[in-house]
């Protein structure tokens, strides 16, 4: 259990750092997005993409490090996902398409990937909150960091194994 909970907890931390880093290197494409998907006011999605970015970052920096409790950032990136995610649904149901730029990509629909890996996010999330919090060994640290990195950019690419796959059937 202390494996798959590290593992849930430096996931989301890379997740929200690859996050943050994408929207600040692609501040006026992630900017524009919040304009022109989500109907933010012009006046207020430089301040607003520089927010979202820092929240994102600070929550990272407090789930790879070992001060204080690691639940509170988690508490706080479950509220951020849940709201995110439930933005982007409303959205998609009230104005249509969405486009979101959430790693730097640059004009690409929010697809029921996104949707898919926004609730793995949750569901890891959940479950590092019921669970009793647990001291990884110091000796797996590195090699845990390294799996939940590569477990972060599946994660982050999951539209693309989709779009792969959906390509694959159409020649069989």
């Amino acid at each position: 259990m202390e494996l798959l909970l590290s593992l849930c907890r430096y996931s989301i931390a890379w997740l929200f750092l690859i996050a943050a880093v994408s929207k600040l290197i692609n501040k006026n494409a992630f900017s524009h997005s919040l304009v022109e998907s989500f109907g933010m006011p012009e006046s207020l999605r430089t301040v607003s993409a520089l927010t979202i970015a820092t929240l994102e970052i600070s929550i990272a920096w407090w789930l790879f490090s070992a001060l204080g409790s690691a639940k509170i950032a988690m508490t706080l990136a479950l509220s951020m996902m849940a709201m995110f995610s439930l933005v982007l649904v409303l959205t998609y149901l009230w104005r249509g398409p969405v486009t979101c730029n959430c790693f730097g990509e640059q004009r690409r629909t929010f697809s029921i990937a996104d949707l898919a890996r926004n609730a793995i996010m949750i569901c890891a999330m959940s479950l590092y909150l019921v669970s009793p919090e647990l001291q990884l060994q110091s000796s797996m640290f590195m090699p845990v960091l390294s799996i939940a990195f590569v477990f972060a950019v599946v994660l982050i690419h999951l539209h693309e194994a989709t779009e792969l796959l959906t390509k694959r059937s159409d020649y069989d």
